[in-house]
């Protein structure tokens, strides 16, 4: 018995009330810009909607339900509302909650993310275990969920010290491509290793990082030489993928070491220039992930030295999460007392 789809969580009406109080009072976009996207609202009419608001609130131009309605098609209907119609209905239904109808959008958002990652673990673990192995499969599985964590703990953290843009370095556990994606279009700038999870490097055989890509002529060049030429175009996973094969594979010396195949195809994501720029720039500065294991993994070998080998003392999610929290304060007002000294930060708490 085939299981009914799972619905994807979304609140219309809290879209609704969002874009309407932008509409009439331009001052709310700023209250949640520097955490929601369109990409963040559900229904394809909203995402359109505070796209074209959010430009032209940047640019310094007013966002009204008249100043939008010039941006969208003439004929366009929304549950029967024309445009102008359903505009002017956002607008009477505008919330003064902007920022709390904002985080509920955006958890909504990342709740449905957490769905499309599950579903995409089902279909990857039905699959042969000769086309992807359980030992890939959960490494896949670790990396696309550090990589939902990735962007939006660096929006966050942006949204909290009010910089417009961030340079953020993580491990190889948090490389997911749509994440990486998504901090590069807000202007966060990511530099993180690329995880090595390929079966055929795994097999020993060559990895698709032996394949050059060749862009000028949009093709692949293969370890012996050979030109890789663009086939076709699929999706896989929501991602556009581009495929690539020669037929030259038969006859090659080094197919033995290529793929038990008839030949060897290699996928380009509609996407993979952003990510050959991440690598690029952690080629270009190797020494960033040395100065991430020197700020991050020392506070935490100090933590857990503190905690002892029983570790966390409390039970369930939620208390477990305050116990650590007094941890990283405990650690960083010790941290300040040896800058500082006690009588330094007695001044800062006061000031």
């Amino acid at each position: 018995m085939t299981e009914p789809p799972i619905e994807r969580p979304h609140n219309v009406e809290l879209e609704q009330a969002l874009l309407g109080a932008v509409l009439i009072n331009n001052d709310a976009f700023y209250r949640v810009s520097d955490f929601l996207e369109p990409r963040h609202f559900f229904e394809p009419i909203h995402q359109k909607l505070y796209e074209i608001a959010s430009s032209l609130i940047r640019v310094g131009k007013t966002a009204t339900p008249v100043t939008l309605k010039t941006f969208l098609p003439p004929d366009l209907d929304v549950a029967g509302l024309t445009a102008s119609q359903y505009l002017a209905r956002l607008a009477t239904e505008a919330s003064i909650n902007a920022p709390d109808y904002g985080r509920a959008i955006f958890d909504l958002a990342v709740r449905r993310s957490l769905i499309e990652i599950g579903e995409n673990i089902i279909a990857a673990a039905q699959r042969s275990a000769i086309e992807q192995p359980a030992h890939v499969l959960m490494a896949r599985i670790t990396t696309a969920l550090n990589g939902l964590a990735t962007s939006n703990m660096a929006e966050q953290a942006r949204a909290e010290i009010g910089a417009e843009t961030l340079d953020v370095v993580a491990d190889r556990g948090y490389y997911d491509g749509q994440e990486i994606l998504a901090c590069e279009t807000i202007g966060i700038t990511v530099t993180l290793p690329k995880p090595m999870t390929s079966s055929a490097k795994a097999a020993g055989r060559f990895g698709k990082q032996d394949f050059i890509y060749v862009a000028a002529d949009d093709i692949y060049r293969c370890p012996a030489g050979e030109a890789l030429t663009y086939r076709y175009t699929n999706e896989k996973d929501g991602k556009t993928l581009r495929r690539y094969w020669t037929t030259a594979c038969q006859t090659c010396a080094l197919k033995a070491q290529c793929t038990p195949g008839k030949e060897r195809r290699i996928s380009r994501w509609e996407h993979e220039a952003v990510l050959e720029t991440v690598e690029d720039r952690l080629d270009r500065n190797p020494e960033k992930m040395g100065v991430r294991r020197q700020t991050v993994e020392h506070p935490f070998g100090t933590i857990k030295a503190w905690m002892g080998a029983t570790h966390f003392q409390m039970r369930r999610l939620p208390k477990v999460a305050s116990e650590m929290a007094l941890h990283v304060l405990a650690y960083n007002m010790k941290r300040v007392m040896q800058i500082l000294g006690v009588g330094g930060l007695m001044a800062a708490m006061l000031a």
